[in-house]
């Protein structure tokens, strides 16, 4: 298999299409032939199916501790503020949901920095 076309296949998917698209452009191109093509996309697919299994893991573990935490702290200070200052539970209420978007907004950024990481990581591998 060509170093050149697994390299090619890696830079197509930087510009996220699919590997069906980049397949059918390929043998339409006629410089690669269609098995060492399908063979190439399917090394690819392995890797990165390798690559997502291990960061769905640890993405889970680190997803479940936050939520834990979020909840936890939340309950917390809702519990003290209305046991100090019952005032307090308007801004509780008010603000809670605002903290819980940012979270998980920058959770969602993390997801799409990750899926640029494994890209990267095939990027050395090949």
């Amino acid at each position: 298999m060509e170093r050149s076309l697994l390299r090619l296949i890696i830079d197509e998917r930087k510009s996220n299409k699919g590997f069906s698209r980049i397949r059918r452009e390929l043998i339409e191109s006629k410089r690669f032939n269609e098995d060492e093509v399908k063979q190439a996309i399917g090394v690819i697919h392995d890797h990165e199916a390798e690559l997502t299994k291990f960061e769905i893991s640890k993405k889970k573990n680190l997803s479940l501790f936050i939520g834990c935490t979020i909840i936890f702290l939340g309950s917390s200070v809702y519990t003290l503020s209305t046991y100090f200052n019952p005032e307090l539970s308007y801004y509780v209420f008010l603000y809670g949901p605002i903290f819980a978007g940012l979270v998980f907004g920058f959770m969602a950024l993390d997801k799409y920095r990750s899926a640029k990481y494994r890209i990267d990581l095939l990027n050395k591998k090949f």
